[in-house]
């Protein structure tokens, strides 16, 4: 019964506070129409995302803090061989790092609401712009009027 209350006092929130951010914050920054946008909406992000710990670590003494640090509520390890531990955590980092890569394909494809009904129509209506905008501004061999060799307006 500790072990349920646990769960249902402490894990469930912030589970459930995890996965709202997570959210909100991938909405939020999708939406961003300008990088130096996105840089500042991924700061704000961060600082909502960290204020809990910042408060925590301010208005607490530094004793309770260590207690509560020292605390443990999972049951430990079991222990490895270093070599086996250490080929799980690339094992690990290589399954982490594809339900990353899925997620944000996912999220890109299905679930964004930023842009309803997108179906990477760009490249129909924008094609003369496009071909135009990432055509290079200067042909091969002809430097005479291209920057460093021609004319500088």
């Amino acid at each position: 019964t500790t072990r349920f209350s646990i769960w249902l006092v402490i894990f469930l929130p912030k589970i459930g506070i995890v996965a709202f951010l997570t959210y909100t914050g991938m909405v939020w920054l999708t939406a961003t129409q300008s990088f130096a946008d996105l840089i500042l909406n991924a700061l704000a992000l961060e600082f909502v995302i960290n204020i809990d710990d910042v408060l925590y670590s301010s208005f607490f003494p530094k004793n309770l803090v260590d207690c509560v640090g020292k605390m443990k509520i999972a049951n430990p390890a079991l222990e490895e061989s270093e070599k086996e531990d250490s080929l799980a955590g690339y094992w690990r980092s290589v399954y982490y790092l594809s339900i990353m890569f899925a997620f944000v394909i996912i999220y890109l494809l299905f679930l964004q609401p930023v842009l309803p009904g997108y179906s990477r129509d760009f490249g129909y209506y924008c094609s003369d712009f496009l071909a135009e905008e990432l055509s290079p501004k200067c042909a091969m061999g002809s430097h005479k009027d291209c920057f460093p060799f021609g004319h500088h307006s």
